[in-house]
């Protein structure tokens, strides 16, 4: 199925690319003996992931972020959003009902 295989390759490509962030993060407050209230990042809007999965469920999509952001150990992961204007971001905001 094109959504589940979407949301492995959203699922490696976040685990991979921010996989040192939680380690630097705490290593930049000992070195300054400031504290970085969150770690976090942001991905594209999935909404524009999720259409091309012709799939109109994006709750997997949210739940891959989730899964990601408890693996990396950080506070906030951003992207579960949508485009308004554009057909496929009502899709994204009817999954928040489900």
């Amino acid at each position: 199925m094109i959504a589940d295989r979407a949301c492995q390759k959203i699922y490696d490509k976040i685990t991979t690319k921010a996989r040192d962030l939680v380690k630097v993060a705490q290593e930049i407050e000992t070195e300054y003996e400031i504290p970085i209230a969150n770690k976090r990042i942001t991905v594209t809007p999935i909404s524009l992931i999720a259409a091309a999965s012709k799939d109109k469920d994006y709750v997997k999509y949210a739940k891959t972020l989730d899964k990601a952001a408890e693996t990396l150990g950080i506070d906030f992961i951003g992207g579960y959003t949508a485009l308004v204007n554009q057909e496929n971001g009502l899709d994204l905001i009817n999954s928040l009902f489900n």
